[in-house]
């Protein structure tokens, strides 16, 4: 089942994100996955990715900058950043929303609540 976009995730660590893009794939969402901010901008430079799902500390930016720089670019329909962060304190929430983030989600996440959120941000413009 193919819904139309595609999925970007952003995660250091591989087996996190080995587990985030079997998840999607299973959820019929065409994934590409990033290990740090360059390979994420790099690879939704073309504008493909609906959804963004982000760790928010990343080795080389943060989540809110890797927001904004994603956001800036001028694309017909931006991606929606869904963050995900072990850091349960509200000013990193608040933060992450400052930036654009949709969603921040405390690890561990429940992958329920993440593909419902993948599902409303990914329905077509």
């Amino acid at each position: 089942m193919d819904h139309g976009g595609r999925v970007l995730i952003v995660e250091d660590d591989s087996q996190v994100r080995r587990l985030l893009k079997h998840v999607m794939d299973r959820l019929g969402y065409g994934c590409d996955a990033a290990a740090n901010a360059a390979e994420a901008l790099a690879l939704s430079a073309d504008g493909r990715h609906a959804v963004v799902l982000m760790d928010v500390g990343l080795p080389d930016s943060t989540g809110p900058e890797l927001t904004r720089a994603l956001l800036s670019r001028r694309l017909e329909r931006p991606p929606a950043v869904l963050g995900f962060t072990s850091d349960d304190a509200a000013a990193t929430s608040e933060e992450c929303f400052a930036a654009g983030m949709k969603a921040v989600f405390i690890k561990p996440t429940q992958v329920f609540a993440l593909a419902e959120a993948v599902r409303r941000y990914m329905a077509p413009a």
